[in-house]
This record gives structure tokens, sequence and C-alpha cells, in this order.
């Protein structure tokens, strides 16, 4: 069933003031009259619900949803700027349109990472909780690679705690992630699928407690050993990488360190390519 913005409007206005929030978690509170008129007065409902609250309600929501739900309401569009969990997905299928629809299609696929840039960038200071980003077919990343540097090197100025990345890139092109090396608010870190991940010489992740890395190609065979060093704190560690058997070797010598780390919790996986 498809809901219209009125009728978001409508449940919106109705149901929210009697809402409760507790984590992530949304309770119906108080009564409700079946004799109240949901339609009236509806702009002023929305307009009295707690920014608190409306925040909370947007991050359940998809990024592109929840820019849309701005036509609810004037007011909702600076909420952007606060909702502490942002989920960013950029799925593109222009391929199947004619070669005018697919210039179109990419012109408003650019406009839109220029604004989930700005809206990175624009943040208050309230920290991002937990920040999710796929990126689906390969072509997009190497497209438009460099407004996608921009929207992951921004990233480290929001204190963002929780970060999921899901890419999908050829060898020929690789994104430039070095600066969620040194995010120093970063509690959970994930990476997933078909990324080749240069570490840079400095790992600077203190508060970094999981980490997760799923078919990943270390660039460089000291990458691991300098990315385990730079998270004292680590607690949690699943790795499944694709390596070459040059390297291998030299990776399974790192779990050397694993004697005096806080880990508690140890899965490892590698995929022996021999092309990689």
């Amino acid at each position: 069933m498809v809901i219209s913005f009125m009728q978001l409007s409508i449940l919106f206005s109705h149901f929210l003031p009697f809402l409760l929030i507790s984590g992530n978690t949304l309770f119906l509170a108080g009564k409700i009259s079946l004799d109240q008129d949901p339609i009236a007065n509806s702009s002023n409902r929305i307009d009295r619900i707690s920014a608190l609250l409306l925040c909370q309600i947007l991050s359940f929501l998809p990024m592109k949803e929840a820019a849309a739900t701005s036509i609810l309401s004037p007011g909702w569009r600076y909420l952007l700027t606060s909702i502490p969990v942002i989920n960013l997905v950029f799925n593109d299928t222009s391929d199947e349109l004619d070669p005018i629809q697919r210039e179109n299609s990419h012109l408003k696929f650019s406009r839109y990472i220029d604004f989930c840039i700005n809206l990175i960038r624009q943040r208050n200071t309230a920290p991002i909780r937990k920040f999710g980003l796929t990126i689906f077919p390969p072509w997009l990343c190497e497209r438009f690679q460099l407004q996608m540097d921009s929207l992951i090197s921004a990233l480290p100025l929001c204190n963002v705690q929780e970060l999921e990345i899901f890419l999908f890139e050829n060898d020929a092109e690789r994104s430039n992630l070095l600066g969620i090396f040194t995010c120093k608010t970063l509690v959970v870190l994930k990476m997933d699928r078909q990324v080749d991940l240069d570490i840079p010489n400095s790992v600077a992740l203190p508060d970094l407690k999981v980490l997760r890395l799923e078919c990943l190609s270390m660039v460089g065979k000291d990458s691991l050993d300098m990315l385990i060093r730079g998270c004292p704190l680590l607690e949690e560690l699943y790795l499944d990488i694709v390596e070459s058997p040059t390297y291998l070797s030299h990776e399974l010598a790192v779990l050397e360190i694993f004697r005096y780390k806080t880990l508690v919790s140890l899965r490892l996986g590698w995929q022996i390519s021999l092309f990689a």
C-alpha cells in the first residue's frame, strides 16, 4: 500500500503526541480519543512535536525518505542536520534507460551526493551515533569518486561513533578511506565487499572496540599489522581477507600482538587468490 504525504501528515499529527521513545523503540502512551478530528490543526500538532523525538523517528528512515518528510512542516528541514543515525544508499539502475534519461539520472544523482555532503558538513555539535553508506553498482564509485571521497572524508568531523561501509568497486579505482582511520570517536567500524583497502602509515582509533572487515584485499603487506596496532581497545575482531599466497604468511604473523590486547572475540578467514 502506498501512503501519500497527506496521509502521512495525518498519521504523524494524530498519533505522534502519544508516542514515547526509549532507545530505538517507540511506545504508544496516553489515551487516544476516537472523537478527535485527525485532520483539524494537523500542521500545528506536527510543529509541536519535540525536535528530539522527531530526530529519533527520522533516524529509522533512509536519508531520501527522511529528507522528503520536510514537506510536512517547514521546521523539519533543519532537523536533518541533527539526526543521530544516517543511512545513505546510492543505488543506480540508469543503465536500463536511454542515453538522455541516463544523463538526467546521473545529474540528479550527483546533486543528491552534494546534498548529503553539505548535510554532513553543516551538522551541529551532536555526534553521529551511526552512519551507514552503501554504494552499488561498481561504476558509481568510478564516475563519482571525487564526490564519494569528499563525503567519506567529512565523517571524522562529525564525531561518528559507528560506521558501516558497503562498497562495490573495481580494482582500477579505490575510494579514499584514509580519513576514517584517524577518527578518534569511532567505536564500531564495519566494511564489507570488494574493496582494495589502503591503510595509512598512521592509524589512530583509540576508542574502537569492534572491527569487521569482510571480503577486502589489503594493499601492502604491513597493512593489517598497522591497522590492528592502531586499535588499543579492540574487543571484537572479524576478518575475511582476500590475499595472495605471498602476503598470507606475513599477515598470519600479526596474530602475535593479540597476546597483550583486550580482545575477547576473534574470527578469522582468508580467501587465497592467485590473482590478488
